[in-house]
């Protein structure tokens, strides 16, 4: 038969180009997904490889940052704009004045796939319990969340 679909093929829910999956629909949620997957994997590997308690905080942060960052954060120019957390968090930003907003706001960020693996990593890192408080964590280490 001719036609659009004989010449060029089959109509695919998902398609990985560069590393990244894009959704027939433009949504990038499974590219944000794998790229977690990955970027945890990574991180096992390194908290398996180093003893943490031979290296400075800074050294740690350092491997951090060279090792798993890039991946987590692998397309991040092109599908950060589209997400719908970013553009909640935006108008909140624009519109919040009160301290109960911010909280939520911070929450928001903390639920990014990225986040995760940076509060992940340090958690593990300052070594306190999964559960510690994010904003503690964030603010005890001197560091900003990726997004």
């Amino acid at each position: 038969s001719s036609g659009i679909n004989a010449e060029y093929g089959r109509e695919v829910t998902s398609y990985c180009y560069l590393g990244i999956e894009i959704q027939n629909t433009g949504s990038f949620s499974l590219a944000r997904t794998e790229l977690k997957k990955k970027a945890m994997r990574s991180l096992y590997g390194l908290k398996s490889t180093v003893n943490k308690s031979k290296l400075s905080f800074r050294a740690l942060t350092t491997l951090f940052d060279s090792l798993i960052k890039p991946i987590v954060l692998y397309g991040a120019p092109i599908y950060t704009p589209t997400m719908s957390a970013i553009k909640q968090i935006a108008m909140q930003l624009s519109t919040t004045k009160t301290h109960t907003n911010k909280t939520s706001i911070l929450k928001k960020i903390s639920l990014l796939n990225s986040e995760k693996v940076h509060l992940h990593f340090l958690k593990w890192a300052l070594g306190v319990n999964r559960k510690a408080c994010n904003a503690g964590v964030w603010g005890a280490t001197g560091r900003y969340p990726l997004i």
